[in-house]
């Protein structure tokens, strides 16, 4: 418990000190020990223009309170990034909540800060949401993209999950970002 503790002390912290780079397809539930998941979703990018993108996640259950993903996005207008997160478990519950923090790195450095909240509905819908921040830095500049994104998560086969997402910006330096994606639970 004294872990769990200071574990969510460090990761406050962390996010509050230095706040991801929207894309969240992830819902507040903690990974089974043990398994594995991967993510493949088709994104627009909308900022005046919309981009095409895609975006790609591969995670696992890390220990007991923290699953470890690593995260792609392929996109024009120097939008790509890989990114490393750390996905908290703040509260396992009906609903759940998780904090996650992490960097990513493009033709720039960022840290990473998801704030997550997720509602099961029934034995096969997790409606999820919550803020998502980052803190860039390039070019001796430092820029703060945040979002509100929302959407849901279906189980379509037994390991399969739908994945539907809005990234709302909420800052000039985000793109609104919606997308469409399939989780696969191993």
């Amino acid at each position: 418990m004294r872990k769990l503790t200071v574990s969510a002390i460090a990761a406050c912290v962390m996010m509050f000190s230095a706040t991801s780079h929207a894309q969240v397809y992830n819902t507040a539930q903690k990974l089974r020990d043990g398994s594995f998941r991967l993510c493949i979703a088709p994104i627009l990018l909308v900022d005046g223009d919309v981009s095409p993108g895609l975006y790609a996640l591969g995670g696992f259950s890390a220990t007991k309170d923290m699953d470890l993903y690593f995260n792609t996005r392929l996109a024009t207008n120097s939008r790509s990034y890989f990114g490393v997160d750390m996905q908290w478990s703040l509260v396992r519950s009906n609903p759940a909540l998780s904090l996650t923090t992490g960097a990513h790195v493009s033709d720039h450095l960022g840290i990473d800060g998801t704030l997550d909240l997720a509602f099961p509905v029934g034995r096969t819908v997790v409606l999820y949401g919550g803020l998502d921040m980052d803190i860039e830095f390039a070019n001796g500049a430092t820029a703060v993209p945040a979002w509100l994104f929302f959407g849901p998560r279906i189980f379509i086969h037994r390991n399969t999950a739908l994945f539907m997402e809005i990234d709302l910006a909420v800052t000039d330096a985000a793109p609104s970002i919606f997308g469409l994606g399939l989780s696969f639970y191993l």
